[in-house]
C-alpha cells in the first residue's frame, strides 16, 4: 500500500528548497556534464589533428595553416582510409561503446547518489518546515553511503530507461526514414503516408516519453528507499503513480511551468546584451559566456528540483538508524567537554 502522497505544490517547494538549501547538490551533474564534455572533445580534438595533419614533430602543416579549405582532402583521405580499415573502424566502434558504458556507470553512480540526498533531506525537514530547516550537515557522506548502496540497482534502472526512451524515439525515425526514402525514390504518395504516420506517432511518443520520465523519477525514489530492484521499483512506481494520479499530474505541469519561466527568464538579458553590446566583439562574447554560464546552472538546479519534488510527492520513511546530523555532531560534543567519552578499556 503506498504512503499517502502530499499535495504537489508543497512537494514541489519541498523539492526546491532542498536544492537552494544544499547548492552542494550541482557538484555531481556538473561532473558528469564535464565527462560528457571530455568524451566527445578529446576523441574530436584527436580527429582533427589528424586531419588538420599535425605532425609528429608538433607542427601543424603550412597549407592547413593558411588555407582551411585544403582539409577537406585530408578528411576525405581520412573517412577513406577508414572504410578500407576494417580493424581501425571496429576498434573506434568498441572505444565509442566503452565510453558509453563508462558514462552510463557514472550516470547511475551519480544518480544514486542523489536520491538517496534528496530522499535524506526530505526525511529530516518536518512538515511546513522553513528554508533553513532543509540544510543537511553531512550531505557528502550520504551522498557516497547511498551510491555505493543502490549503485546496481540505479545502473539497472538507467538502462531500462534509456532502452524504453529509445524505444519511443525510433517510432518518430520510422516515419522519417519513410519520407527520406519518398523524396530518394520519388514516391509522392509514400510521402503523404510518411507525413499522416508522423502526426499520428507524434503524440503518442510525446505522452509515452511524459510518462517514462515520471514512471523513472518514482521508481529512482523507491529504488533508493526500498530494498527492491529495477524492475520492481518499476512495479511499484507504475501503483504509487495510479493512486496518486491527480497530483502525480498536477506536480508535473507544475515543474513544465517552472521549465518554461526559467528558460524564459533569459531572453531579457540576451536582448538586453545585443543592444548594449554594440558591436564590441569582446563585450558581447563575455556576456554571452556569463549569461551561458548562469543558465547551465539554472538548468541543473531545475533539475534537481524536480527529482526532488518527485521524492518529496510520498513522505521519506524515517531512518531507523542515528541520524547522520547526531554521529556529525558526537565528536564535536566529546571534544567539548560535555558528554564524558565513557570508560577506557
Amino acid at each position: 500500500m503506498p504512503p499517502s502522497a502530499r499535495p504537489a505544490p508543497e512537494a514541489f517547494r519541498r523539492g526546491l528548497s532542498a536544492v537552494v538549501a544544499n547548492p552542494g547538490l550541482i557538484l555531481a551533474p556538473l561532473a558528469f556534464g564535464l565527462a560528457v564534455l571530455a568524451s566527445i572533445a578529446v576523441p574530436g580534438l584527436l580527429v582533427v589533428l589528424r586531419v588538420a595533419g599535425f605532425s609528429r614533430g608538433f607542427g601543424w602543416s603550412a597549407s592547413s595553416s593558411r588555407d582551411p579549405a585544403a582539409l577537406v582532402e585530408p578528411l576525405r583521405n581520412f573517412l577513406e582510409g577508414l572504410r578500407v580499415a576494417p580493424f581501425a573502424l571496429l576498434l573506434g566502434l568498441l572505444g565509442l561503446l566503452s565510453v558509453l558504458l563508462v558514462l552510463t556507470a557514472l550516470a547511475a553512480f551519480l544518480r544514486a547518489g542523489i536520491t538517496g540526498c534528496l530522499l535524506a533531506i526530505d526525511a529530516n525537514a518536518a512538515e511546513d518546515a522553513a528554508l533553513a530547516a532543509f540544510r543537511h550537515p553531512v550531505l557528502g557522506s550520504v551522498f557516497w553511503s547511498s551510491a555505493r548502496r543502490s549503485y546496481g540497482r540505479f545502473f539497472a534502472l538507467v538502462n531500462l530507461y534509456g532502452l524504453a526512451l529509445s524505444s519511443v524515439v525510433l517510432l518518430l525515425v520510422l516515419p522519417l526514414g519513410l519520407a527520406v526514402f519518398a523524396g530518394a525514390s520519388s514516391r509522392g504518395g509514400l510521402t503523404a503516408l510518411a507525413f499522416v504516420l508522423f502526426l499520428l506517432v507524434l503524440p503518442l511518443a510525446l505522452g509515452g516519453s511524459i510518462v517514462l520520465r515520471v514512471l523513472y523519477l518514482v521508481a529512482c525514489r523507491l529504488a533508493a528507499s526500498e530494498d527492491v530492484d529495477a524492475l520492481e521499483a518499476v512495479g511499484r512506481a507504475v501503483s504509487w503513480t495510479r493512486a496518486a494520479l491527480s497530483r502525480t499530474v498536477l506536480l508535473y505541469l507544475l515543474t513544465l511551468a517552472a521549465g518554461f519561466v526559467s528558460g524564459f527568464a533569459f531572453l531579457v538579458p540576451r536582448l538586453a546584451l545585443s543592444l548594449v553590446a554594440g558591436r564590441s566583439f569582446v563585450l558581447f562574447a563575455l556576456g554571452t559566456a556569463v549569461i551561458v554560464l548562469a543558465q547551465v546552472l539554472v538548468s541543473v538546479a531545475y533539475d534537481l528540483s524536480v527529482s526532488g519534488a518527485f521524492v518529496s510527492l510520498w513522505p521519506a520513511p524515517p531512518a531507523p538508524e542515528e541520524s547522520a546530523a547526531q554521529q556529525w555532531a558526537a565528536p564535536e560534543t566529546v571534544r567539548s567537554g560535555s558528554v564524558s567519552p565513557g570508560p577506557v578499556a
